[in-house]
C-alpha cells in the first residue's frame, strides 16, 4: 500500500506540475497579448498626434499666407482651414488672426473701369465693368463669396451683381472682384 500511495503522489504531484507549467504559459501568453495590444493603441495615438501636427502645420501655413497676400481667397481658404481643428486655444489663436487681416485693396483703376447700379423689376444689379471680364474667378460681396450663375453672371463682358429688390446703392457693402492674380474692390466713388 506504501507503493501505491507513492505512485499516487508521485502522479498528483506530476499532474499538479503540469498543470501549472501550462497555467504559466497561458498568463505568459495572455500578458504578451495585452502588451502587443497596448503597443498598437500607443503607436496609432502617435500617428494620429502626428496627422494631428502635419495637419495643423498646413492650418498655420494657409493663415501665414493669408496674412502675407490678404487677398480674400486666401483669407477664405484659412478660414475653412481653421474650421476643420478640434475647439481648443490653437482654432480660438488662429481664428483671431484672421479675423486681424483686412483684405489688400488693390488699386480699382487698373482693372475696374466703370460701375452701374440699377433698379430692375425683380432685382437690384450692380454692373461692373472690367478691362478684361475672362481673367474674373469670383466676386465677394462683405466677405461672402457668390456663386457664379446665382448670385452674379458675366455677361457682355461685364458682371452683374443681383440684389435683393431695393437695396439701397449705399448699403451694399464692399464688393471684391476676384481675379487669380489679385482682388480689386469697386470703390464706393466709382459707382454711378
Amino acid at each position: 500500500m506504501k507503493k501505491q500511495t507513492k505512485l499516487l503522489i508521485v502522479v498528483l504531484l506530476a499532474v499538479l506540475l503540469i498543470g501549472l507549467c501550462y497555467g504559466y504559459k497561458r498568463y505568459k501568453q495572455q500578458n504578451s497579448n495585452d502588451v502587443t495590444k497596448n503597443n498598437q493603441i500607443k503607436s496609432n495615438q502617435t500617428s494620429k498626434n502626428s496627422i494631428d501636427e502635419k495637419s495643423k502645420k498646413t492650418v498655420i501655413d494657409k493663415v501665414t499666407k493669408a496674412e502675407h497676400s490678404k487677398s480674400e481667397t486666401d483669407i477664405t481658404s484659412a478660414k475653412k482651414a481653421v474650421e476643420t481643428l478640434p475647439e481648443g486655444n490653437d482654432k480660438q489663436a488662429l481664428a483671431k488672426r484672421i479675423n486681424a487681416i483686412t483684405v489688400n485693396e488693390s488699386n480699382s483703376g487698373d482693372f475696374i473701369v466703370s460701375a452701374q447700379y440699377s433698379e430692375e423689376l425683380f432685382s437690384s444689379n450692380l454692373y461692373v465693368t472690367t478691362k478684361d471680364s475672362s481673367k474674373i474667378k469670383g466676386v465677394t460681396v462683405n466677405g461672402d463669396k457668390l456663386k457664379l450663375d446665382d448670385r452674379y453672371i458675366i455677361e457682355n463682358g461685364k458682371v452683374k451683381i443681383v440684389f435683393k429688390k431695393g437695396t439701397p446703392k449705399d448699403s451694399i457693402g464692399k464688393v471684391i472682384i476676384n481675379t487669380e492674380a489679385s482682388d480689386y474692390e469697386v470703390k464706393a466713388d466709382v459707382i454711378k
